[in-house]
């Protein structure tokens, strides 16, 4: 599957990044993000997703960026 599969199919949702990775898993822990993986920056109780989405770029994590949670 490409990332342009995933983005065919969403609204308010942009790539992060340039090109159309394949995409072989997907993770919302950046430490097991990676070349061909997709990293989900999820909002959780105690933290918040977007706060590794650099981590996760740096691993070779593909990338969407979702629309901005209210402050």
């Amino acid at each position: 599957m490409r990332l342009s599969d995933f983005t065919a199919k969403m609204r308010r949702v942009e790539q992060a990044g340039a090109g159309d990775p394949a995409i072989l898993g997907i993770t919302a822990d950046s430490r097991g993000a990676g070349p061909g993986f997709l990293f989900a920056a999820l909002a959780g109780r105690k933290g918040d997703g977007a706060d590794y989405i650099g981590d996760a770029g740096k691993r070779g994590a593909a990338g969407l960026r979702g629309p901005e949670r209210p402050g």
